[in-house]
């Protein structure tokens, strides 16, 4: 089976929820906001989906396609990364239907403010009416 011809916006939603608590996590910890920068971004990113994948999609590929993307990641750091996130997140895996809407909506709602910015046009949800029935 090929986990990742199954990646979907919702697992990349619930990877960014994963970051989230990391580095709501680090925070705590530190004591001060934690910073993703080009040296730990596409690492954390790369953990954060691959975690999604197998926690939701209950499936684990050795090798995944990531690792193209990071190409300065070894397989052992990549472990060691993969096992302080987990404990970072504190094997928080779970996302409610609650949370994990809530999340959607707030990316949808952002994604919407961008392009507004950039003067495109954008129908939100909640602008939508439905026609009265016949």
């Amino acid at each position: 089976m090929d986990c990742y011809k199954e990646m979907t916006s919702e697992l990349v939603v619930v990877a960014l929820i994963y970051i989230e608590r990391l580095l709501t996590a680090a925070a705590e910890q530190a004591g001060d906001s934690a910073v993703l920068t080009d040296q730990n971004g596409k690492g954390v990113l790369h953990i954060a989906l691959s975690m999604a994948a197998k926690f939701h999609l209950d499936c684990y590929e050795k090798d995944t396609i990531f690792f193209a993307v990071v190409e300065s990641l070894t397989k052992k750091k990549m472990r060691k990364m993969t096992d302080a996130f987990i404990n970072m997140i504190g094997f928080g895996f779970y996302v409610s239907d609650s949370e994990f809407k809530e999340a959607m909506s707030t990316i949808k709602h952002m994604i919407g403010q961008k392009f507004l910015q950039l003067g495109q046009i954008v129908i939100l949800e909640r602008n939508l009416r439905t026609k009265a029935g016949p």
